[in-house]
C-alpha cells in the first residue's frame, strides 16, 4: 500500500490502466469478492491521487465491464459528475446502491439516476423528496419509471411551482384523470388549450366525499364514475397501510361486498404492481399470472380459489376453472413452501 501513498498524479493513468487489465483478468476474477482484495484495494487508494481526467477515463473503461468490483464501481459513482455519469447507468447499481448514493451525491447525479429504466417507487420519491426540477422533470419524462399514487400526487402539486414538469407529466402513460383534472385546473390558458385538444374534453369531476376509513371501509366506495371508484379504492388501501390495518382478509371482505375495485387496489399494493395492469388481469382472468402473483404475496392455494370464484361471479363468468388451468395453478403453487398467511384469508 504504501506505493499507492507515494505515486504522482502523473502516474495515476497508467497505474488505473495496469490495475484494470488485472482485474479483469484470472487473477482478478479469481480473487473477487464485494469487501475487497488487493487490487481492489490498490485501485481505490489510486483513485484517490489520480486526476480528474484520469479518473474520467478509468470510468469509461469501468461503466460496462462486469468484472469491476461493486466497491470501485460505487466510488466512481459518488465521484464528480464527469466522472460518475456513465457509472450511474450501471444495471449493477441496484435500488439499495442508487438510494445510498441520492443520500450522499449532487442534483447532477440524481438527474442521471432520474433516467433510469428500473426506476422503483421508493427510489423515486427519495428523488422528488429533494425538490430539485431538473430531477423532477428527467422523473416525469421517464416514463418507465414506477410511480406510486402519492409521488404521483406530489409531482402534480409541485408542477404548479416548476411549470416545466406539466407537459412530461401530461405525456405519461395511463394519466389518472383527477391528475388531468388537476393540471388543467392549475394551468395556463395555453397549457388548458393543450389539455383539451390532447384529452378531447376535461374529465368529469369526481362526485362525493372520500370514502370513511373504518372496519369495512370499502362501503364508501359508492362513486358511480369508474376513475373514481379506482382512485377511492387506492386512496383507501394506501391509507389503511398508512395506519398498519392493511391485511390481506380486507380483499376477502370486500369481494363479499361486491367490491372488485378494492380487490385490484390491495393487489396491487401487495404486488408493487401497477393498478391497470392487476385490472387488466382481472377483467380477463388472467389464472396463471394471478396465481403467480397471489402466491408471490404469501396468499395459500385455499385463498386464491376463494378469491377466484369471487371474482367471477362478480363479473358474471362461470366459476369453474378448466383442467389445464388447474393443473398449471397446481404446478405453480408445487413449487414453494406453503406461506404463513393471514388467516382470514380463506374464510369465504
Amino acid at each position: 500500500m504504501t506505493l499507492a501513498g507515494n505515486i504522482q498524479p502523473a502516474q495515476c493513468g497508467a497505474i488505473l490502466a495496469e490495475l484494470f487489465s488485472l482485474l479483469t483478468g484470472p487473477t482478478g476474477r479469481a480473487g473477487k469478492s464485494k469487501n475487497g482484495g488487493i487490487l481492489e484495494q490498490l485501485v481505490l487508494r489510486v483513485l484517490e491521487h489520480a486526476p480528474l481526467d484520469e479518473r474520467l477515463q478509468f470510468s469509461t473503461m469501468t461503466a460496462t465491464c462486469s468484472s469491476t468490483p461493486w466497491r470501485v464501481l460505487f466510488r466512481l459513482a459518488s465521484d464528480h459528475i464527469e466522472v460518475a455519469g456513465r457509472v450511474l447507468e450501471s444495471p449493477r447499481l441496484t435500488q439499495a446502491d442508487l438510494l445510498r448514493l441520492v443520500a450522499i451525491t449532487t442534483a447532477d447525479h440524481h438527474r442521471v439516476i432520474a433516467g433510469r429504466s428500473d426506476m422503483d417507487q421508493t427510489l423515486a420519491a427519495a428523488l422528488i423528496d429533494n425538490e430539485n426540477e431538473f430531477v423532477l422533470k428527467t422523473l416525469a419524462s421517464n416514463q418507465r419509471a414506477r410511480l406510486s399514487v402519492a409521488s404521483l400526487k406530489r409531482l402534480v402539486a409541485l408542477s404548479r411551482h416548476y411549470r416545466t414538469l406539466q407537459i412530461p407529466l401530461l405525456q405519461r402513460p395511463e394519466l389518472p384523470n383527477w391528475a388531468i383534472r388537476e393540471l388543467r385546473q392549475n394551468g395556463s390558458l395555453q397549457l388548458r388549450t393543450y389539455i383539451d385538444a390532447t384529452f378531447g374534453k376535461e374529465p368529469p369531476a369526481i362526485h362525493g366525499k372520500p370514502p370513511p376509513f373504518d372496519d369495512q371501509p370499502w362501503h364508501g366506495l359508492t362513486a358511480s364514475d369508474p376513475e373514481a371508484k379506482q382512485i377511492s379504492a387506492v386512496e383507501t388501501i394506501e391509507h389503511l397501510a398508512a395506519q398498519g390495518r392493511l391485511r390481506q382478509s380486507i380483499l376477502i371482505k370486500a369481494l363479499h361486498q361486491g367490491n372488485i375495485d378494492l380487490l385490484i387496489a390491495g393487489l396491487s399494493y401487495f404486488a408493487a404492481m401497477p393498478f391497470a395492469v392487476l385490472r387488466d388481469l382481472v377483467r380477463e382472468m388472467a389464472v396463471v399470472p394471478l396465481a403467480r402473483i397471489f402466491k408471490t404475496m404469501g396468499i395459500h392455494r385455499q385463498g386464491f380459489d376463494t378469491m377466484l370464484i369471487l371474482t367471477r361471479r362478480l363479473q358474471g363468468m362461470e366459476p369453474r376453472t378448466s383442467d389445464d388451468e388447474r393443473r398449471q395453478i397446481d404446478q405453480i403453487y408445487s413449487q414453494i413452501v406453503a406461506h404463513e398467511t393471514d388467516p382470514a384469508i380463506c374464510a369465504a
